[in-house]
């Protein structure tokens, strides 16, 4: 396994929940302890390079990078593709810890060398189409291994492109979708946990904590449009309008009518959210989006007319 799989943790300042994380992968139950681990360390300044450096030198396989600027979290998801090296790569985030009991599973999937991607998630209903769910789960990025053969040039050139949809991952899970390559769903559930407690990481939504950082493109973007530009990757439109249409368990015209609900709600640059989805969408797609968009507008347009005219 250790010529085999390495895994790249990308960071920026989360010392507190790195710790942790670090203590999980070094754990004595830990079946990864002994494998190469790449610390990517996007310019912190709150000790997590101090903390880094020592728990590098008490185990010889951990390597660490730290950049001198901060590239954004996407750009970290990229550049750790970018620099694995092994057959296999986990690409992995600062605030998680770990149920190694499901590993056994995932080991000897990961033996056979036969799977592009391998999810270490499972949280499909019996009645989902597999491929719409795959996708959805790859979004969280320690939710894949991801075979590094298949991250050519040109996946890791749509990588870059894709920085601005939240998702750049999203090109290497795009690329076996393209090939017709093979996803392994373990049978076990999440092997990446998260505490009740703690606030999104930066690599779950790919926002820096620090708004400074935070490039003018991706300003107020949610998910779902990151996500449906994402797939736009994936050539063949037939596939692409199937995972479209079960990008929610309540299908696609109720998630469209939630996200950009809220997305009236919340976000200053509604139109452009609504033009960059639209033209990703297949024609009776635009039917559904479009009379969507109609109820919110009446909706919204509505309530504050109704309270003018109540006052009056």
């Amino acid at each position: 396994m250790k010529n085999t799989l390495e895994i790249i943790l990308i960071t920026y300042n989360r010392q507190a929940y790195l710790k942790d994380t670090l203590d999980s992968l070094f754990s004595a139950e830990s079946p990864v302890k002994e494998l190469d681990l790449t610390i990517l360390d996007n310019a912190s300044d709150d000790g997590t390079e101090e903390l880094c450096r020592q728990y590098a030198s008490k185990y010889s396989n951990i390597k660490y990078i730290k950049h001198p600027k901060n590239i954004g979290g996407n750009g970290n998801i990229a550049r750790a593709f970018e620099i694995a090296k092994k057959e296999y790569v986990w690409i992995i985030c600062d605030d998680d810890f770990y149920d190694w009991s499901a590993w056994p599973e995932m080991e000897a999937a990961i033996n056979t060398k036969k799977y592009d991607v391998l999810l270490t998630v499972n949280k499909f209903p019996k009645d989902s189409e597999d491929l719409p769910k795959i996708t959805k789960e790859l979004c969280f990025l320690p939710g894949g291994i991801y075979k590094t053969s298949n991250i050519t040039g040109g996946v890791l050139q749509n990588m870059y492109s894709n920085i601005q949809n939240l998702f750049p991952h999203l090109a290497a899970a795009c690329a076996v979708v393209n090939k017709n390559g093979s996803f392994y769903v373990p049978k076990s559930e999440l092997i990446p946990k998260r505490g009740a407690d703690r606030t999104p990481c930066e690599t779950l939504y790919h926002r820096d904590a620090d708004e400074t950082y935070k490039p003018d493109v991706i300003t107020n973007m949610f998910w779902g449009v990151g996500y449906i530009n994402s797939l736009q990757m994936i050539r063949d439109k037939k596939v692409r309008a199937r995972i479209i249409n079960n990008c929610s368990h309540s299908g696609f015209f109720s998630f469209i009518f939630t996200r950009f609900r809220d997305n009236k709600r919340y976000y200053n640059n509604d139109a452009r959210n609504r033009s960059m989805v639209w033209c990703g969408l297949n024609f009776v797609q635009k039917i559904q989006f479009a009379f969507a968009l109609l109820l919110i507008d009446i909706i919204y347009c509505y309530i504050p007319l109704s309270k003018i005219f109540k006052r009056k």
